[in-house]
Parts: C-alpha cells; sequence; structure tokens
C-alpha cells in the first residue's frame, strides 16, 4: 500500500514538473531508463494496444476519406447540373452565376484533391504501426506545440528545402545537424530538441483525447438505451466526430509544419536522425523475435525487401525515342509558375467556349485542368502526392370504362382459384379514390400530348362515380422541364396533382442530380457496409451541399394552389417529387416506385424527418432497384412482382395489375386488355409454388 502511495505521489509531481511546468524536462538519465524499463515489461500490453489503434483509427480515417470522397462527387456534379442542366436556364441570373462556377472549377479541384489527398495521407499513417501509429499527425502536433513554446531557438534549414516534404520520402542523403540532447544544460548544440512534456501533451491530445470521448459516448448511449448495439454505433460516431477533429488538425499541422522553414527543419531533424539511428542498429547482430530469423533464410523474400546495388538496365530504343521526344518539348521546359499562368486562361476559355459549343469547350477545360494539377504537384509537393436514371415511356395502359353501369366490384382475386394476398393498402382511401385510382392518375401523366392525357383519364374514369373530373391546369409540355397535371374532382372535392416521372433524358440528369451523392455512398456500401455506422444527420448535410443554396436556386415547388384538398402523386421521379411535395407542404403524397428522400432530404430544405413520415406513403415493389436508392421514409407498402425483370418490376403497368389482382377494382372498370399477361404469370407462380409445397 505504501508503494502504492509513492508511485502515485512520484507519478504525480513527474506530471506537474514535466505538463505544467514550461521547460519542463525529463532530465534525468534514470528517469528516461525508468521509462524505457516500464515499456518493456509492458510490451505485449501496449503491442495490443498498438494493433487495436491501428484498427480503429485505420477504420474511422477510412470512413471519413469516403466521406470527403463522396462529397467532391457531389459537389463536382452539382455544379456541372446547375451549369448544364436544362432546368437551370430557368434562372434569371444563369449565365453570369455559371460563369463564375465555371470559373471557380479549378479552385474547388484544387481543394478537393487537397483534402482527399491529406484524408488519405491520415488514413495510410493511421495503418501504419510505425511509432504506435499516426506517427506522422501526432509528429506535426509536436512540432506545432514546440514551435508555440520554443520558437526563439528553433534552428533555420541552411538551404531552400521547399520543395522537400518532410513527412515522406528518402530524405537520409540530406545535411542535417546533430540533434540537441534534451539533458544537455549547456546545449552546445544550435536549437532545441522537442520537449518530453511536449510529447506527453500530443498523446493527451491522441490517443487519450479520443479514448474519453468515445468511451462518455458508449456509457452515455448505453445508460439511456440499455441496448450494446445502439451503444456501440453511438460509440463509432462519437469516434467519427474526433477523427474528423484530427483530420482538420492534420491539415493545419502538415501545411504549418512544412511552409516554415524551423518547422520544417525540425521535422526532417527529427525523421533523419531516427532512419539514421536505424541504420546503426542494422549495423550489429541482435537477438530478433523468436524464429524470425530461421524462417527468412528458409523463407522467400519479395523483390522490393531487396536492395540492388547493380547497374541500371541501358533503356531500349523506343524509350530512348520517348525520352528524347520529352527532352525536345518546351512545355515540359517552362517554370512550374509559368504553367500554372498558362493554364489558367486555357481553363477560363473552355468554359467560355462550353456555353456555346460543349463538345469542343468541355475537353479543353478538362485537358487544361489535368496540366494544371500536374503544375501544382510540381511546385508544391507538400500539397499534392500521389446512380441511377430510368428511362419510362407510359400513358398507354389500355384499361376502359365499366361495361356493367351496376359497376360491380371486379376482381380477378377468385377465393380457392390461387394464392393472392390481399395488401393493407388494398384498405386505403382518400375521399373515396383508393390506390388503384391514383396509379392510373399517375401514369396518365405520361401521355406525351394533352390530348392523350385527357383520353387515358376518359377512359379511366368516365361511367364511373369519378365522372366529374376535369384539368384545369397542367405544365407546357413543350418548354417546362418538369411535367404535371391538376385533376380536379368536382363530386369528391379533391385535387389531385400527378407529377410525370422519368420520361427523357433531361428527366435522367434530374434523377442523378438529386441523388447522385447517395447513390455513390450505397454502392460502396455494398462492398464495405459503413453507411449505417455514419451519424445520419451528417449524411444529410454532407448531401445537401445548402451553402451552395445562396447561388444555385433550392430544388423545392412553390405553392401554385389555394385548396384544402389536394393530394399529390406520381411514380419514379414523379413520385419522388410529389413525396417532396407533400412533405415540404404538409399534403398527403402517394409515390409509385419513388427513390427514398431521408438520407437527401436535405437537398429539397427538409429539414424534419417527420414530415415524411406523416404525410408521404411509398409503394416499394419486390424487384425494383429504384425504391433502393436513399432509404424510404413514411408509411412504406412492399408489393410482390410476378416478373423477373427488374425494369418491368418498376413499370407502372405493374404497380395497376398487382393492385387490380389482389385488391379489385371497386369501380368495374374492364381490364380485360391490359393484364391477362399477369394474371397468367400469377397462376404459373402460384401452381409452381403449389407443387413444390406438396
Amino acid at each position: 500500500m505504501v508503494d502504492a502511495k509513492a508511485g502515485l505521489h512520484r507519478a504525480r509531481s513527474r506530471f506537474v514538473r514535466l505538463i505544467i511546468n514550461k521547460d519542463g524536462n525529463m532530465d534525468a538519465l534514470e528517469e528516461r531508463r525508468e521509462e524505457l524499463v516500464v515499456l518493456e515489461r509492458s510490451k505485449q500490453a501496449w503491442t495490443n494496444y498498438r494493433r487495436f489503434c491501428q484498427f480503429r483509427f485505420g477504420y474511422l480515417a477510412f470512413l471519413v476519406l469516403i466521406s470527403i470522397v463522396i462529397f467532391s462527387f457531389a459537389l463536382l456534379m452539382e455544379l456541372f447540373f446547375a451549369v448544364f442542366l436544362p432546368a437551370a436556364r430557368e434562372d434569371a441570373n444563369y449565365y453570369l452565376r455559371s460563369f463564375l462556377m465555371l470559373l471557380a472549377l479549378p479552385m474547388t479541384l484544387v481543394f478537393l484533391s487537397y483534402m482527399f489527398e491529406e484524408a488519405l495521407r491520415l488514413f495510410s499513417d493511421a495503418l501504419s504501426g510505425t511509432e504506435g501509429s499516426l506517427a506522422n499527425f501526432r509528429l506535426s502536433l509536436a512540432v506545432l506545440i514546440h514551435a508555440a513554446r520554443h520558437k526563439a531557438v528553433m534552428t533555420r534549414e541552411h538551404t531552400d528545402l521547399s520543395h522537400v516534404d518532410p513527412y515522406f520520402g528518402d530524405n537520409a542523403a540530406l545535411e542535417i545537424q546533430p540533434r540537441a540532447t534534451p539533458g544537455d544544460v549547456e546545449n552546445h548544440v544550435p536549437g532545441r530538441d522537442i520537449d518530453y512534456s511536449t510529447f506527453v501533451v500530443v498523446d493527451l491530445i491522441c490517443p487519450i483525447l479520443f479514448e474519453v470521448v468515445t468511451l462518455v459516448a458508449f456509457l452515455i448511449s448505453l445508460v439511456a438505451t440499455f441496448s450494446l448495439s445502439e451503444a456501440f454505433t453511438t460509440y463509432l460516431r462519437a469516434g467519427f466526430y474526433v477523427v474528423v477533429f484530427y483530420l482538420c488538425a492534420w491539415v493545419v499541422g502538415h501545411f504549418w509544419t512544412t511552409r516554415s522553414k524551423r518547422m520544417r527543419y525540425l521535422v526532417l531533424t527529427y525523421r533523419v536522425h531516427r532512419e539514421r539511428m536505424k541504420a546503426e542498429w542494422a549495423n550489429h547482430f541482435w537477438l530478433l523475435d523468436i524464429g524470425f530469423r530461421a524462417f527468412y533464410c528458409l523463407g522467400w523474400t519479395k523483390p522490393e525487401d531487396v536492395s540492388s546495388t547493380a547497374a541500371p538496365r541501358e533503356p531500349g530504343r523506343v524509350a530512348r525515342a520517348i525520352h528524347a521526344a520529352n527532352d525536345r518539348n518546351p512545355y515540359r521546359k517552362l517554370h512550374a509558375n509559368l504553367k500554372i499562368a498558362l493554364m489558367l486562361p486555357c481553363i477560363f476559355l473552355g468554359a467560355f467556349v462550353s456555353f456555346y459549343v460543349f463538345q469542343l469547350g468541355w475537353p479543353i477545360m478538362g485537358c487544361s485542368l489535368l496540366l494544371l494539377a500536374s503544375a501544382l504537384r510540381t511546385r508544391f509537393p507538400q500539397i499534392f502526392g500521389t446512380s441511377f436514371f430510368y428511362l419510362s415511356w407510359r400513358g398507354s395502359f389500355d384499361v376502359r370504362p365499366p361495361v356493367d353501369p351496376l359497376h360491380p366490384n371486379v376482381s380477378i382475386a377468385l377465393p380457392g382459384q390461387f394464392n393472392i394476398p390481399v395488401y393493407p393498402i388494398c384498405h386505403f382511401s382518400h375521399q373515396t379514390l383508393d390506390v388503384i385510382d391514383f396509379v392510373l392518375i399517375s401514369d396518365a401523366a405520361y401521355g406525351s400530348t394533352n390530348e392523350m392525357q385527357d383520353a387515358m383519364l376518359g377512359k379511366r374514369f368516365n361511367g364511373t362515380a369519378l365522372h366529374n373530373w376535369s384539368v384545369p391546369d397542367r405544365s407546357n409540355l413543350a418548354t417546362d422541364h418538369q411535367q404535371w397535371l391538376q385533376i380536379d374532382f368536382a363530386d369528391l372535392n379533391v385535387t389531385v396533382v400527378a407529377i410525370r416521372g422519368t420520361a427523357s433524358a433531361a428527366d435522367a440528369l434530374q434523377d442523378m442530380h438529386y441523388w447522385f451523392g447517395i447513390t455513390i455512398m450505397q454502392t460502396a456500401n455494398v462492398f464495405i457496409p459503413f453507411l449505417s455506422q455514419l451519424p445520419q444527420d451528417f449524411v444529410v448535410n454532407l448531401l445537401s451541399l445548402r451553402f451552395l443554396n445562396k447561388i444555385i436556386p433550392t430544388p423545392v415547388y412553390q405553392k401554385l394552389l389555394d385548396k384544402s384538398n389536394i393530394v399529390v402523386t406520381g411514380h419514379s421521379l414523379g413520385g419522388a417529387m410529389a413525396a417532396v411535395v407533400g412533405a415540404k407542404m404538409h399534403l398527403p403524397a402517394v409515390s409509385f416506385s419513388g427513390p427514398g428522400l431521408l438520407y437527401s432530404r436535405g437537398r429539397f430544405d427538409i429539414d424534419d424527418e417527420r414530415s415524411i413520415r406523416d404525410y408521404v406513403l411509398t409503394v416499394k415493389p419486390r424487384g425494383d432497384f429504384v425504391p433502393r436508392v436513399d432509404r424510404l421514409g413514411g408509411l412504406v407498402q412492399d408489393i410482390d412482382c410476378r416478373r423477373n425483370n427488374p425494369k418491368a418490376c418498376h413499370g407502372t403497368d405493374t404497380h395497376a395489375c398487382e393492385f387490380y389482382l389482389t385488391c379489385g377494382d371497386k369501380r368495374g372498370r374492364d381490364w380485360s386488355r391490359v393484364c391477362e399477361e399477369y394474371r397468367n404469370l400469377a397462376k404459373k407462380i402460384d401452381s409452381i409454388t403449389t407443387q413444390s409445397n406438396n
């Protein structure tokens, strides 16, 4: 007990002396030897902890890296669509905005490339076992703290080393002065080495800060939910935010320490002397890990592990010709600054030409951007190191008015004939409008002309209780990019707004515009499941790109109707837009095979997930890929698809026939020309299922 108290008192006094005192150092050789003895005795425990840190930091740094990649893709595609999407031309300031955005594109690419490079370096640093994990990140913190405390006595580099990244590459050949000794009171060597207390502060930032934040988050979540899985997810999310903080600190630390002559030289001194110590260690034989040398002698050595001293081979004739051509190329002889100055006007010229001849201007701008990136990489080596859409043409679904004027409830789902389920949505009704009425209205929006739309509505509702319908307003099929029509049912005092889905290349671009980012994330999530471990609010904010709202119009609908009983419906992209309008305006919305909104809702300025939950109904056929984009919210009705083709499962005819097969048609319309093939498929599938069960 006495020894424990004495050890605690000794540790406390050492901490106070080394941390609180600015000039605190572990000057006594006995203390430094004691540290090494303690490390050697607990070597196995610290080895396991190092591997644990490598795994956690590596995984979380990978999540951060993926998030930056997704954000970069989403931002660049947003800039592309904001300029070249046909609907973007409706903005009054389109030309000025587009030209300025194209001019900003080079700097945007530079910034995104820089952040990606730094995130990739942090990821590699996290996986490295050198000095534990995140060695370069922790070294940058140590140098920054040391510079803040002892900048006046730091040594400046003797030659210009601005072309050198001190953290990466082989810098052993550089002329570096002897490293100062921390315990040397006389300090005969110029400069001052990093204090012991500085390394302790670095450890408090990484990994102690990480451990404390994640542990507290885990315990709070465990107490609040009594769920280990939920607490573990909270642990990962808290760790994700800490690693984001580490990335920001690494970006600042790496940039600052490589641009400052004093700090750059200190980093080089540290790394070069460490490499020289390894070289001196290799001059003698030591006992290594048990069994290593036997496996080394008997095993196979990789070619990259062999240091070859053989003379380099002479290049062949083709290689010599290519080398000679490169030497004659005047562009390669230009200074990097001059290359940058030449490429910027070329990029602006390509942006200007793109407005008039896209096929010519975009390649000019793309090639110029590649050459600019190469020049920037040469000039700043410390900075730069190494969906869906669906085409659908509808409006020809041939449902006729009832033959029997009494309108019996017609259904081919006869009891005992074959096994057909009845979905809960069969009992759905809004002012007597059922799900079949809504899918027929959504299909009618695909009509290529106003006359075709009216003819389809007439065949589907004339002769029924809904015969008193009218279309007082609709979009202009020739000029408007988003097509819709307004149907008023006077006897019911109901207005249905039907929004057309994807029916053209412009609509396909609109699909990609809104859901490109989440599609990329979900595609990557198939191979490495990470999406569920990211905070949902973080993903929503990442994909929303709200900082562009001031220069790019927010993609929402304006309220044009002043009526109290409005329902919005649509299929595919039209279903998604209907869900957006419903959630935004608090109107009932019925979506057929529309993509989800939970992750992309920030794109449409929908802040509250409850708006989607309370107002949106989505029908999701089995085998349809489009509703799998993003995540569906609100009430979701899964239905069967008797076809084995995902494209066919997405069509409105599949929705209509499936509901007719299961729910029946209370309006008694004539379906004889449209659903016979679907009915036969249902019979065939049912007979196969019955035989297999028997």
